[in-house]
């Protein structure tokens, strides 16, 4: 199926160290296939996350990669594959234990 259409059109920096950021995180991201560019006969659907920076507090910059939209499209989908009877199901994943 496809997933709702949550592209948007995002500023681009004016600043050109930031803009250089983005760049060279944009290609890493792309040379280790985290993100590919999308087909122009897909435009408009699946879903688009916004890359942004913000300063770290030792001084450089850091790349945000916002995926909001895709974890709450796929936590809807297994809350609806899973539905709970009335008390929380929770999954532990870093000690791979379940919690009813």
């Amino acid at each position: 199926s496809i997933p709702p259409n949550f592209f948007m059109q995002c500023p681009v920096s004016r600043d050109s160290t930031k803009k250089a950021l983005m760049e060279t995180v944009i290609q890493h991201l792309l040379e280790i296939h985290a993100i590919h560019p999308v087909p122009v006969d897909q435009h408009g659907q699946g879903f688009c996350s916004h890359l942004f920076v913000v300063p770290k507090s030792s001084g450089g910059w850091r790349a945000i990669l916002d995926l909001k939209n895709l974890n709450f499209s796929c936590l809807q989908k297994v809350q609806d594959e899973f539905p709970t009877t009335g008390a929380a199901n929770l999954l532990d994943f870093r000690d791979h234990q379940t919690h009813n």
